[in-house]
């Protein structure tokens, strides 16, 4: 059989993008998240106006944040917006 890749633009809530995301196979969102990776590297340049190569240097930390976010989101690692501020008050 053969492939044939197209181009999609979707609009999903953000909460379904995430759901859909989670039923993915682990090659899957490997694939997804190098994909996003090379999407962020090349979006920064360009709004900041750097090179690839000061790109790759200094927006490393940025990468691995949002890479431990990526997987605590499809990990079910998170808590309810409801949940963040408590025990916290604010005078």
């Amino acid at each position: 059989m053969k492939r044939t890749q197209v181009k999609v633009n979707l609009s999903l809530p953000f909460k379904a993008l995430i759901e859909m995301m989670s039923s993915l196979e682990l090659r899957e969102k490997i694939k997804l998240r190098e994909l996003l990776d090379r999407d962020i590297a090349v979006t920064q340049r360009k709004t900041q106006n750097l090179t690839p190569q000061e790109t790759s240097q200094e927006l490393e930390p940025a990468i691995e944040s949002f890479r431990r976010g990526w997987d605590d989101v499809m990990n079910g690692r998170t808590k309810p917006i409801s949940e963040l501020w408590e025990g916290i008050d604010v005078d």
